[in-house]
C-alpha cells in the first residue's frame, strides 16, 4: 500500500512560514542570565551581549535561580542578584555585539524591557540602582550617577531609582537628569519597559507594565508613562551597565531585551497549541525546501 503525499499549497506554505518566523521572531538583546549560578564578573553575555565586567566581593553581581514573579512574559535561566552590603558601589556591565544598525539613527525608535526589583525601599540616599545603555557602564555614588565615571563622564540612557521610585535617567556627559518616576515596593518586581525616540532632542519612555498583561496589551494601550529628554549623541552607544549603592536588601535584574518593537521586548509565553502547530509547520516547511 503506498504512502499517502501531503502536499502544501503556496498560500499552506505561506501562512505556515508567517507563523513560524513571528514564533523564531525575537529582540535583537536579550539576556536571561543562564550562566552557571555564582559570579557574573567575567561570564559571557547573553545574546547579542560580550562578557560581562562586575566588581567582586560580597556586594557583587551573581547569577542566582529565578525567583521574580513573571506572568504571562516568556523567560529563560536565572537572574542576576546584587548582595545587601554596606555604602557598597557596585556595577556591572556588558559591550552590545549585536549591531543595532538603523535603531540608533535619529528618527527611529528602540525599545527595551527589564525585571526589577528592590529589596529595600526605605533609605533614599543609599538604596540606589541605575541601569544604563550608553557610551560605558553606569556607576552610582553618594554623589551622583555617572556613565563611565565621575572623572571622566560618558553620556547614556535608561532609569534611575533611589528610595522607593524608579525615574526615567538621562546621563550627558558631565550632567545626569531624573525625569517623572512611578513607585516600587520593597520586594516586588516590577517589569519596566523603555522606550526610546532618537532625533534632534532624544527622548526615553519609561512604563510599569503588569506582567500578567504581557500577551494581550500593545503599545497602543500603554499608559502611565514617565518620560525624559536631552539631546544625546548616540552613535557611540556601545554598552548595557546596572549599578547599585546598596545597604538595605537584595536587589534583582532579569529578562534584560532590546528591540525595533514593543512586542519584541514583550514576548509573551507561547501555548502549549501553538508550539505543536508551529513545530509541525516548520517541519512540514522544511520538508518542502527539501523536495
Amino acid at each position: 500500500m503506498m504512502g499517502r503525499k501531503f502536499v502544501l499549497t503556496a498560500a499552506a506554505t505561506t501562512a505556515l512560514a508567517a507563523m513560524v518566523g513571528s514564533a523564531n521572531a525575537a529582540a535583537i538583546i536579550y539576556e536571561p542570565f543562564s550562566q552557571t549560578v555564582g559570579a557574573l564578573n567575567g561570564k559571557a553575555g547573553g545574546t547579542g551581549l560580550g562578557t560581562w565586567t562586575a566588581t567582586t566581593g560580597s556586594n557583587g553581581f551573581t547569577v542566582g535561580t529565578e525567583t521574580l514573579s513573571y506572568g504571562n512574559l516568556d523567560n529563560t535561566g536565572g537572574q542576576v542578584n546584587v548582595g545587601n552590603g554596606t555604602n557598597g558601589d557596585i556595577s556591572a556591565h556588558a559591550p552590545v555585539t549585536a549591531s543595532l544598525g538603523s535603531l540608533l539613527n535619529d528618527g527611529s525608535t528602540l525599545w527595551f524591557s527589564v525585571m526589577f526589583e528592590k529589596g529595600s525601599t526605605s533609605s533614599p540616599t543609599n538604596e540606589k540602582s541605575a541601569f544604563a545603555f550608553g557610551t560605558a557602564g553606569v556607576v552610582t555614588s553618594f554623589s551622583g550617577t555617572y556613565i563611565g565615571s565621575s572623572g571622566s563622564p560618558g553620556s547614556g540612557i535608561g532609569f534611575y531609582s533611589a528610595g522607593g521610585s524608579v525615574n526615567a535617567a538621562i546621563w550627558n556627559v558631565a550632567s545626569n537628569s531624573n525625569g517623572g518616576g512611578f513607585s516600587v515596593t520593597a520586594g516586588s518586581s516590577v517589569f519596566i519597559v523603555g522606550k526610546i525616540v532618537w532625533g534632534a532632542t532624544d527622548t526615553i519612555t519609561l512604563y510599569n507594565v503588569n506582567p500578567a498583561d504581557v500577551g494581550t496589551l500593545t503599545e497602543a494601550g500603554l499608559t502611565g508613562g514617565v518620560t525624559k529628554s536631552a539631546a544625546l549623541d548616540q552613535s557611540a552607544f556601545n554598552t548595557i551597565g546596572m549599578a547599585e549603592r546598596n545597604s538595605g536588601g537584595v536587589q534583582v535584574y532579569d529578562e534584560i531585551r532590546f528591540g525595533s518593537s514593543f512586542s519584541d521586548v514583550t514576548p509573551p509565553i507561547p501555548e502549549p497549541a501553538s508550539l505543536a502547530l508551529l513545530a509541525i509547520g516548520g517541519l512540514l516547511i522544511a520538508g518542502r525546501r527539501r523536495a
